[in-house]
């Protein structure tokens, strides 16, 4: 993902400087996923994945920004200042901040989604539980029955 991110948001050819960043943030990003799934309450697996999902993709995002911002530094220390240059990179960066805003927006929207997905089942699964301990409540006893017996 993060190689991807990369070669989709850098302005020049990738080199093999920036290739090592992407594996040390990689390393970066697994240890994300085992402190998000460490993190995550109790012995559900429901659970541990919305934790999961939480810390390691804010924990990406993250990592993302910090790698491109110094790709994107080390680009512009490099390239040359020209008027078109600069023009061109205004308008990139801000079709740039569109297209990430609508990206994180459906990412936030999926979340929520999924959260509530949770919740829901998490508030059935509970109510189905008490409806079953009523049930057992209010069962007739099985003490003092009569005898099973043929019919012949």
């Amino acid at each position: 993902m993060l190689f991807a991110a990369l070669v989709l948001f850098h302005r020049g050819a990738v080199k093999p400087k920036s290739l090592a960043k992407v594996f040390a943030w990689s390393v970066v990003g697994g240890v994300l996923g085992v402190l998000g799934w460490a993190v995550g309450p109790g012995h559900q697996d429901n659970s541990r994945f919305f934790a999961l999902y939480f810390v390691w993709q804010t924990g990406m995002a993250a990592c993302i920004g910090f790698m491109l911002s110094k790709e994107f530094a080390t680009t512009e220390a490099s390239a040359e200042q020209s008027p078109t240059h600069e023009i061109e990179r205004h308008l990139f960066g801000s079709a740039l901040h569109v297209i990430c805003a609508i990206f994180f927006l459906g990412v936030l929207c999926f979340l929520g989604w999924q959260y509530s997905r949770v919740v829901r089942g998490h508030l059935a699964f509970k109510q189905r539980q008490q409806a079953y301990r009523t049930y057992v409540a209010e069962a007739p006893s099985a003490e003092n029955l009569p005898s099973i017996s043929s019919l012949q």
